[in-house]
């Protein structure tokens, strides 16, 4: 076995401990589960916002920082594609689902002056393993992007199933969880790419679970938010 298939081995172990699963934070548990008033549904859809939208766009494009040329091609033709047609924009899909449950334009706006610590340092936490090495940022990738279109792919269910959320409102989720086995080909490519030392590969999973941690500390801090507004 090579350095970077045991990577790949030990990662997706890693990405099934209860620590590391995204899905597991209690705010997105229940959002699943359909356990959160349609009043904090709404706090929510306006506190995820600012996690996609503004300067948070495309935070995880810092790993073109020390990808090779042709990787950092596919990451931008990417990031081009969905700005194509609002169809595929990002935040403006998120934007409609936010409006849809009663968020205004100018909240929204509003909300990407003031983000919450944990959503600056989870942010901070992508872009920082992106410009620190290939290996580093591959390990992240994959640990995101063998996880969130599942998760996507779920809560849209939820939210029609639970919410009654119109599809045309879920755009957001079901285009991320149609993306999803495209982006874990090129997440897997990457750690094959760069992780080709044991070394690089226990630093490439120390990076995924620091991001893994930031991500819980922001849901945390969210939920913490949802139950003061009620």
């Amino acid at each position: 076995m090579t350095p970077a298939e045991a990577t790949l081995a030990l990662l997706a172990d890693d990405e099934q401990q209860p620590r590391n699963e995204l899905r597991q934070s209690e705010l997105w548990q229940r959002v699943l589960k359909g356990d959160m008033a349609r009043p904090g549904l709404r706090t929510f859809a306006g506190l995820w916002w600012t996690t996609l939208a503004g300067t948070a766009a495309f935070a995880t494009s810092s790993l073109v920082a020390n990808v090779d040329q042709e990787d950092g091609r596919a990451i931008f033709r990417e990031i081009l594609r969905s700005l194509e047609s609002e169809d595929k924009d990002p935040e403006r899909l998120w934007r409609c689902f936010a409006e849809e449950l009663g968020c205004c334009s100018d909240e929204l706006d509003a909300a990407l002056d003031k983000p919450l610590l944990g959503v600056a340092e989870f942010l901070h936490s992508l872009r920082r393993f992106g410009h620190d090495s290939a290996h580093e940022a591959a390990g992240v990738a994959h640990m995101l992007d063998s996880q969130l279109p599942r998760l996507y792919d779920d809560a849209a269910g939820a939210l029609q199933r639970h919410y009654g959320q119109p599809r045309e409102a879920l755009a957001y989720f079901l285009l991320e969880a149609s993306r999803g086995e495209a982006r874990r080909r090129f997440a897997t490519h990457l750690v094959q790419r760069y992780c080709d030392s044991p070394r690089k590969g226990y630093e490439a999973r120390r990076a995924a679970r620091e991001v893994a941690f930031a991500w819980r500390t922001m849901c945390d801090e969210m939920l913490d938010q949802i139950e003061r507004a009620a």
